[in-house]
């Protein structure tokens, strides 16, 4: 059990290199073939270090955030500090079935909760989008008026109908015309 909680970080990363890297690499790259090669590459190796580099480089530039020296609330060490030293302390676990006390694995709570909660959100922004419901990603224009304008007329402004004020505001055309 206490095992198990240790990889959340690690497949939090991963996540990550996927979700936010992967399209910044493709993005940097001009040629699709050639960006693909480096994406996997870059990404799709398991070890932390292999894209350390890569990452800060791309938050830092793309995102505005150091991750090098970044610290969540009351930590006394940068956030990736803590998360090499889960990632190692995960290995132990899952490598050498060592025991960890139960405060360990509420620490990588703690992190991922960082993770999710305040970096994921600042690179979204600085991308230009937001998040609605803390995860989903949008890049609507008019969400700055939601709940300053009604939903109709968000609606009308955005092309569609909507029949009831708690209906998704974010429906592809496609939804729209499927009813």
């Amino acid at each position: 059990m206490v095992g198990s909680q240790f990889t959340l970080p690690r497949r939090l990363l991963q996540r990550i290199a996927q979700v936010v890297l992967r399209p910044v690499v493709q993005g940097l790259v001009y040629s699709t073939s050639t960006a693909d090669f480096i994406s996997e590459l870059t990404l799709n190796h398991v070890g932390l270090d292999r894209f350390r580099d890569l990452l800060f480089k791309i938050l830092v530039d793309h995102a505005g955030i150091d991750l090098a020296h970044f610290k969540r609330k009351g930590a006394p060490e940068p956030l990736w500090t803590e998360i090499t030293r889960l990632q190692q302390l995960r290995n132990r676990v899952i490598h050498r079935a060592e025991v960890v006390e139960p405060e360990r694995a509420g620490l990588s709570v703690s992190v991922a909760e960082a993770v999710l909660g305040e970096i994921f959100p600042a690179v979204i922004t600085h991308l230009g989008l937001h998040l609605h419901e803390g995860v989903r990603i949008c890049n609507g224009p008019l969400c700055q008026f939601e709940g300053i304008l009604s939903a109709e007329l968000i609606a009308r402004l955005q092309g569609r109908s909507v029949s009831a004020p708690d209906q998704d505001m974010h429906r592809t055309p496609q939804e729209t015309a499927d009813g």
